[in-house]
């Protein structure tokens, strides 16, 4: 009897027994699950106003893991983006009901355009973007992102801890203080089914 419950106890401590929810790690393999999307306040970080989203993103189901989101909105930019353009990641962590900053930050001192495209290239594609010849640059204009299937992960980084997160997402030119486009967005990292 003795060894039976501590059979079951062994079980129960190692997680084997526990529903599909239990997540056995915290870092692995991961999907990025977006929750909202809003832009900085200008004035807020040097932002000018010159790139706006207006963004909402449909519902993840857990149940169909591999059905990518669906992205609704509209990108506004009044000012062309190319690769001579920095870009700046802030990764702010959610944990005892507050955001905990700066839990990874990414800088890359040009090559912002390229970045975006080998990232999420059908994202950089219906927001204006385009790669030819070698050449990366995201053009002025209004985008609609009508139910565009989204797919996320950051280059460069197949494994990161799981949690929720919200991210600072800057561009900016190296000679200049003014950020043209800047970002908030809010994503929950699970793992990878």
């Amino acid at each position: 009897m003795r060894a039976a419950w501590s059979s079951i106890l062994l079980l129960l401590f190692t997680g084997t027994v526990i529903s599909k929810r239990w997540i056995h790690s915290v870092a692995g393999p991961y999907r990025m699950v977006s929750r909202r999307t809003y832009d900085c306040n200008r004035g807020e970080l040097g932002y000018d106003g010159t790139t706006s989203h207006h963004m909402r993103f449909s519902h993840y189901n857990p149940y169909k893991p591999e059905e990518p989101q669906s992205v609704y909105g509209n990108v506004t930019r009044s000012k062309p983006m190319n690769d001579s353009f920095w870009y700046t990641v802030n990764l702010d962590l959610w944990t005892n009901n507050q955001w905990k900053s700066n839990a990874l930050k990414i800088r890359i001192k040009t090559g912002a355009c390229t970045f975006e495209h080998e990232s999420q290239p059908s994202y950089f594609l219906s927001s204006g973007g385009s790669f030819q010849d070698g050449k990366c640059t995201k053009r002025q204009g209004h985008f609609f992102l009508d139910g565009m299937k989204i797919d996320q992960t950051m280059l460069g980084f197949p494994v990161l801890p799981y949690g929720r997160y919200r991210s600072l997402e800057m561009y900016g030119r190296p000679e200049s203080d003014i950020v043209p486009e800047c970002m908030y967005d809010e994503v929950d990292i699970i793992p990878k089914a």
